[in-house]
């Protein structure tokens, strides 16, 4: 086994400089941004922004924005409940009633409510997603039963356990209790879901990020199903093919390291060796997305406690270097990726929780 510190050492792979940059817009908002998603929400060119505001006191705000013909559309959905401490929590879209709009799910750490789209920027309220009880620590969507309806899955810590718990979707964007597994190694503190088809199955697994590793399980568990990928104190972790070969990859935020990890799919299911690149102070959120416009995934990563933001430059094999470092407003808690002004390249959004903004690094 190598070491971390002698992957940390490791010289990285040289691969062409950017072919863009960005420049930093601040935009204020009333509270402290927490979470962002950047989706198509309506039929306009532009991608739109979605942003859970937290107002003080468990009360939180959602806002989404849009670039329209007659300038920036923005629309704020108020004092939506008093449900918890929302960096603790998890925001999550998917269009679970299947009428072609994204909707969210919003984990605060006592109810999960979901929010229906619009398709005009504008959300109204979704049923509360069901659980068995607990502190709800993360939201996400997949078709656990197989029966093509993506059903709800959260993160939940009751005293001392922490379980998956589903509710199963019944084809019209409403979730039934369901049942909750409590997958052997599940990281203490978790943090973020992810759900992902490795291998182009047809069948997600769950990634689990918290204090003690990055987790891996299949539901219903099957025999090796169940794995700890990684040990240490990781946040979010994202998918996407970064190499060209075999399955989608991993990227993971090793905040107790200051670095990133990226795992590369083997062709058989699982993962080689990770690699580790220094990133800023606590790195708390990734971005996979091309930047600089060479067909090759990047990376963005949000360090919360550096102000900043990292983009590290892919060569299309899986291989990264560290590009630049972009200041942003102070705690930066999360990042997203998308084409936000329409002039065809990826822009950068970033919730800076202790300036109250979004600092949004539009690509040039």
């Amino acid at each position: 086994m190598i070491p971390i510190l002698a992957l940390l050492a490791c010289a990285p792979i040289a691969v062409p400089p950017q072919t863009s940059g960005f420049s930093r817009l601040d935009l204020p908002l009333n509270g402290s941004p927490e979470r962002v998603l950047v989706s198509n929400l309506d039929p306009g060119p532009t991608a739109d922004v979605t942003v859970l505001v937290n107002r003080g006191v468990g009360v939180y705000d959602l806002t989404t924005l849009g670039l329209t013909a007659s300038g920036i559309q923005v629309e704020v959905l108020p004092g939506l409940a008093q449900l918890g401490y929302i960096e603790q929590s998890t925001m999550a879209e998917a269009d679970f009633t299947g009428d072609g709009v994204p909707d969210l799910g919003l984990s605060p750490l006592y109810a999960t409510q979901s929010y229906v789209g619009n398709g005009d920027l504008t959300h109204r309220p979704g049923p509360f997603l069901p659980t068995y009880g607990g502190s709800q620590h993360a939201v996400g969507f997949t078709d656990v039963d197989g029966d093509g309806d993506l059903d709800s899955v959260l993160l939940v810590r009751d005293f001392s356990s922490w379980y998956l718990d589903y509710g199963f979707n019944d084809g019209t964007g409403s979730f039934a209790e369901g049942s909750f597994v409590e997958p052997p190694g599940l990281p203490d503190f978790g943090s973020r879901l992810l759900f992902a088809d490795i291998e182009g199955q047809g069948r997600d697994s769950t990634f689990v990020t918290g204090s003690a590793g990055l987790f891996r399980s299949h539901w219903p568990a099957g025999p090796n199903d169940d794995v700890l990928l990684l040990a240490g104190d990781f946040a979010e972790v994202a998918a996407a093919d970064l190499d060209g070969v075999f399955g989608l990859d991993l990227v993971v935020c090793g905040r107790g390291m200051n670095a990133i990890a990226v795992l590369l799919e083997d062709g058989a299911g699982g993962f080689g060796p990770p690699t580790v690149l220094p990133a800023g102070a606590f790195p708390e959120s990734v971005a996979i997305a091309d930047l600089d416009g060479d067909g090759d995934q990047d990376l963005a990563v949000a360090n919360r406690d550096g102000d900043s933001v990292t983009l590290f430059c892919g060569d299309g094999a899986g291989g990264f270097v560290k590009c630049v470092t972009y200041p942003v407003g102070r705690r930066p808690t999360d990042i997203a990726a998308g084409d936000v002004d329409g002039n065809g390249k990826v822009d950068l959004v970033v919730t800076c929780a202790t300036s109250g903004v979004l600092s949004i690094l539009l690509a040039f």
